[in-house]
């Protein structure tokens, strides 16, 4: 059967943006996503790109699982890889979900996945960390086991304060835990019982000590309920100082300092990047001081800054300041990690909550670098007037403006208790960051343009030649071709409360937003209004005149004196036609179901969520909603026109040894009555996990199953031909997981079996056309990973996987196949110590194999040692060679050498 290869380009370029099915002049990138990864520990990321244009920069997108919004992290180059390591603080046991974004200097940008990777993430699997099994496995020997959760407030002394012996005064509230037995109180201080010298009184429970020794002292406050349940200890510390020597004793500083230099090509493409980075920090008994930078020679007055520099100061438990580059966290619906460079504060006492962010989201670029980046020739927009005099148009092109940004959160309330609070933010772009002329750089003129000679034009040889042929230019002074500025304004607010001694906690916030999309024209007057809809300034918003200047009939004629005034307010917020939403809910459907119109107002953002602990089942049940209007600058990845019903549950059994984890997922687009055909996505899974212990095999097994249907019924008319638009598919998805350990002769090994299959059914196969192409494409994935550490100082790592895909198309006589492609990769790596661990030699070799409509292999060499020169200070040096086959040929497509000097002080 002849296949029309012609008809795989287009599947291929989908289905292969994140598996290199060839190399050559195609542009491709290479991804394998990680089976799992575990709490704690870090999880790296890496991709491999086949391109000979240089990269600008690579961008890890990731959040948990079903979370509203995304991190970013971007990638450094790894020969012959970019990769990005995300700290094992930032992995829950809830899911890890991310996206890749490369941007190379030409403007084109790849992906994985390639198809809608904000809403289509790929997924990994998060185990438990050793340290929570350790606390499961605590709690189930009976640690606390049966304790419930205190609700006291420290008055005096805070944890960690320094305090004067004269001064110490040791004060709780019982204010907000009513159901405390104040006979079973009591209090120790350094070990010794208290609880008889203590005054107990009014909620209130104090003591006041002798006068106490220099250094750092422990209270211990037990308590139980009314109805004899002992509640968890509540334990802190304070250090006494009689003066500026023990203040002293109590000082730490450290840090560390790390360069980089590398020395590397990937297809063709130099990447020699030198990197400095550090960090360190200082503390005292009542603060903290924390400060890191990173320099690196691939910092760009062309791109976003890639420098670092950030610090912070924190003093005691209650007051936080951050500078320079800090990723704040408000809100999911305002800012939830992405990188601004400001200040931040952070205030927390009893009672108050308050944050504070201000700085810049996107600092000025003025143009790209390269011919047409910063100015454009308009061809089709010169024009010549009757005396022969040519009008030439000019372009600004290739900037980005500054973008500032501020925002706020105010709670009130106990921290456990009903507690509610406000926020607020306000992003604009500064319309006279970017310069208008901004120095000699050049563009070109095609022949289509009258009176000049095609090519390429500085802009000064540019003006010199139009004026000596007595033309003229038109250089835009305002709305510029490259992205128009803009204004955001966001505010909303929050509640919640702790039930059931904190099992159950209840949250609720409600957001809208006010965007707009192009700010050049500045606020809307009411004068403007006037001429809005009619061409009289007459003070009256729509009315028409016939030509002997009386109204026409059907006018509007709305007063501007009545209606609302935006100029006063663009501080805040810039009014104008290009705002979204112009009218914020639907006035026609308003007086018939007021509370649905508010409720699914297209730019109002909310969430409703339930948690609780009970029984060793911890659920959620969430239900949120994102208008298609709402937009929030700080937060510009997260999905719009959403609604999402969220059922989880992770059931504990066996002594905390498994795990089972349910989940119903049902989300649509469907928010506004008048949306058609909206898609409908059910999520359904299990996940059960099972650990034994640290010597005993751990078992994975996932089990996720997604349908998608748009609810169309009928074939459309697309070019006089009826396409099948229609969806209704199941995905389903399965992992197996086993995790061997094993110890043979002093020497430990652990055996890691992944096996992964996707299999896609089109639920309306028995109804579609004989030759309807289904594009969705079936995996099948086994991954065997064996790490060994042995008597001597050896360790070594050997892998292998294999990936099946199917991947439908259509041949030339109009039949539906399925081809088969093979990813094969196997990997040998080693380790071996000499001088008692002070140098490390290590080495690797790996291979990677693809069959299908175009054959090719990618070998790569590694090699590389670290010498402990001296304590504290550590030299690296590591190399890489990888050689690419595509069949007819054999060519180096990536060489590198990297240096590191690490030293911890």
């Amino acid at each position: 059967m002849a296949v029309d290869r012609t008809l795989f380009k287009p599947i291929i370029r989908i289905i292969f943006l994140t598996m290199c099915l060839s190399i050559g002049s195609a542009q491709v990138i290479y991804h394998k996503s990680p089976n799992r990864g575990k709490v704690g520990e870090d999880l790296e990321l890496s991709v491999t790109l086949f391109t000979d244009i240089p990269v600008s920069n690579a961008i890890v997108y990731f959040r948990e699982t079903n979370g509203l919004s995304f991190s970013e992290i971007n990638m450094n180059i790894v020969a012959p890889n970019w990769t990005a390591i995300i700290p094992g603080g930032r992995l829950s046991e809830k899911g890890f979900e991310y996206c890749i974004v490369v941007n190379l200097s030409d403007g084109s940008s790849y992906a994985t996945p390639q198809n809608n990777p904000f809403e289509n993430p790929h997924k990994i699997l998060i185990e438990f960390g050793e340290d929570k099994f350790k606390k499961f496995n605590a709690i189930s020997q009976g640690i606390n086991s049966m304790l419930a959760t205190p609700d006291v407030l420290i008055l005096s002394p805070e944890p960690s304060e320094l305090v004067r012996p004269e001064n110490v005064v040791i004060a709780v509230s019982l204010f907000s835990a009513p159901q405390i037995d104040s006979s079973s109180i009591r209090i120790e201080l350094d070990g010794v019982d208290k609880t008889s010298a203590s005054i107990i009184e009014s909620g209130i429970v104090s003591f006041t000590p002798n006068p106490l020794t220099d250094g750092l002292h422990t209270i211990d406050l037990h308590m139980s309920t009314a109805y004899g349940m002992e509640i968890e200890p509540l334990s802190w510390s304070f250090t006494v100082t009689s003066g500026m020597e023990s203040m002293m004793e109590e000082f730490e500083y450290g840090g560390n300092l790390r360069s980089r230099m590398s020395l590397e090509s990937i297809s063709g493409v130099n990447y020699d990047v030198k990197e400095l980075t550090g960090e360190g920090f200082v503390t005292l008994p009542f603060a903290e001081f924390k400060v890191s930078f990173r320099q690196t020679s691939r910092e760009s007055e062309f791109q976003q800054p890639q420098n670092r520099m950030s610090g912070s100061f924190k003093m005691s438990e209650f007051v936080q300041l951050k500078f320079g580059d800090f990723n704040p966290r408000l809100s999911p619906f305002l800012i939830d990690g992405r990188r601004i460079r400001g200040t931040g504060v952070s205030l927390e006492i009893p009672w108050v909550r308050f944050q504070y962010v201000s700085g810049e989201l996107n600092r000025i670029v003025q143009n790209q670098d390269g011919v047409d980046n910063t100015y454009k020739f308009l061809t089709y927009d010169l024009t010549t007037d009757s005396t022969g005099k040519t009008t030439y148009a000019l372009d600004r092109v290739g900037y980005t403006f500054q973008r500032n940004m501020t925002a706020l959160k105010l709670s009130v309330g106990p921290k456990y208790g009903l507690h509610a609070g406000v926020h607020v933010l306000q992003a604009r772009d500064d319309i006279n960051s970017v310069r208008h002329a901004l120095g000699n750089y050049s563009f070109t003129v095609d022949s289509s343009a009258t009176g000049l000679e095609a090519g390429t034009y500085s802009y000064n040889d540019f003006f010199s030649t139009v004026d000596a042929a007595g033309n003229v230019v038109d250089f835009k002074s305002d709305h510029w071709g490259g992205a128009a500025p803009e204004d955001n304004l966001v505010f909303g607010f929050d509640m919640g409360t702790s039930l059931d001694d904190r099992k159950l906690t209840i949250d609720f916030t409600w957001n809208m937003s006010l965007f707009n999309r192009d700010i050049w024209d500045g606020v809307m007057t009411r004068a403007e209004m006037d001429t809005a809809l009619d061409d009289s300034l007459d003070g009256l918003i729509g009315v028409q005149y016939d030509e002997f200047g009386n109204a026409t009939s059907g006018s509007v004629a709305i007063d501007t004196s009545q209606v609302f005034d935006p100029v006063p307010w663009k501080s805040f917020f810039i009014m104008n036609a290009n705002m979204s939403p112009l009218v914020p809910f639907d006035v026609t459907t308003f007086e018939t179901n007021p509370i649905s119109t508010i409720v699914n107002m297209p730019s109002s953002a909310f969430s409703f969520k339930v948690k609780g602990h009970y029984a060793k089942n911890n659920f959620i049940l969430e239900y949120r909603q994102v208008g298609p209007e709402y937009v929030s600058l700080g937060n510009p990845y997260l999905s719009s026109n959403v609604r999402d019903f969220l059922l989880s549950n992770r059931l504990a059994l066996l002594d905390y040894k498994m795990f089972i984890t349910g989940f119903y997922k049902y989300r649509d687009n469907e928010i506004l009555k008048a949306t058609l055909d909206p898609l409908n996505t059910t999520t359904l899974g299990m996940n059960m996990s099972l650990n034994p212990g640290a010597d005993s095999p751990s078992y994975v097994v996932n089990f996720q199953s997604i349908g998608k249907y748009n609810e169309k019924t009928n074939l459309d008319s697309v070019g006089g031909e009826l396409v099948d638009l229609r969806e209704d598919s199941r995905a389903v998805n399965t992992l197996t997981s086993v995790n061997i350990p094993l110890t043979i002769l002093n020497m430990t090994h652990f055996i890691v079996i992944n096996y992964n299959t996707i299999k896609n059914t089109d639920k309306l196969e028995s109804e579609r056309a004989g030759n309807y192409l289904f594009p969705k494409t079936d995996t099948e994935t086994l991954s065997l990973n064996l790490s060994s550490k042995f008597y001597t100082p050896l360790r070594s790592n050997i892998s292998f996987s294999k990936t099946e895909l199917y991947l439908p198309f259509t041949d030339t006589d109009g039949t539906v196949s399925k081809a088969k492609y093979i990813w094969t990769t196997a990997g040998l790596a080693g380790q071996y110590g000499f001088l008692n661990q002070k140098l490390r030699v290590s080495g690797g070799f790996s291979y990677l194999a693809s069959k299908g409509l175009t054959n090719s292999t990618i070998m790569s060499i590694k090699g590389g040692a670290d010498w402990d020169v001296v304590e504290g200070m550590t030299a690296i040096i590591s190399g890489v060679l990888q050689l690419t086959n595509t069949g007819d040929k054999t060519e180096v497509n990536t060489t590198g050498i990297i240096l590191k000097l690490r030293y911890n002080f």
